[in-house]
């Protein structure tokens, strides 16, 4: 895994987690099943192979980091972000959490796994990765939560091999599709993407 460039860039934290045909019919209805596929020729990445993976449908909202973020810290966790919630209007709870490290996100996913009782996927030699900034490596036999790889997230964000040519998720217009800059609302609230 690529060491990250910003250590306090923010974050989309989305949810992926390892396939298994026993898994999949527990979590259909939390997470949705991304088809294995080619990224085409528009891609920086064109022709990289993206093996089958389960991705959170939605970012993790500000209610759900700060639950889990309670967690963590009474299991010895030192997650630094406290990450923060959209504008203060409507269902701000609802909303994608900001503001959080990539370090405090993947930290954050191994106590989502452990909460949870599934294996945490980010480990420091032998210990699961809960402090400091080293580069954690990941465990390929875990079960637990982890943050999409870079290919991934293009894959699922182009609608995989679902995507019926559109150069987004749906849609060619972002504006249908999802909520970028300075305009993210509640969850849920844009129309249905590819996947």
């Amino acid at each position: 895994m690529p060491m990250p460039k910003f250590k306090n860039a923010t974050f989309a934290v989305l949810l992926t987690l390892k396939l298994s045909v026993s898994y999949a019919e527990e979590q259909k209805d939390k997470f949705i099943l991304v088809e294995e596929g080619t990224l085409p020729a528009q891609s920086k990445n064109a022709g990289q192979h993206v093996s089958s993976f389960f991705i959170s449908p939605t970012e993790v909202t500000w209610n759900e980091w700060k639950i889990v973020q309670r967690y963590a810290l009474g299991k010895g966790y030192d997650l630094q972000s406290v990450g923060s919630a959209g504008p203060e209007e409507g269902n701000y709870l609802e909303q994608p959490v900001r503001v959080v490290s990539w370090f405090d996100a993947v930290k954050w996913c191994n106590a989502k796994s452990e909460k949870e009782g599934l294996k945490p996927v980010y480990k420091v030699g032998e210990k699961i990765f809960k402090n400091g900034e080293n580069l954690p490596e990941i465990d390929a036999s875990a079960d637990g939560y982890r943050l999409p790889t870079p290919t991934e997230w293009e894959w699922a964000a182009r609608g995989g091999n679902k995507s019926k040519g559109f150069r987004f998720s749906g849609s060619n217009n972002p504006e249908e599709v999802a909520w970028y800059r300075q305009k993210s609302q509640n969850q849920g609230a844009k129309r249905a993407r590819n996947l």
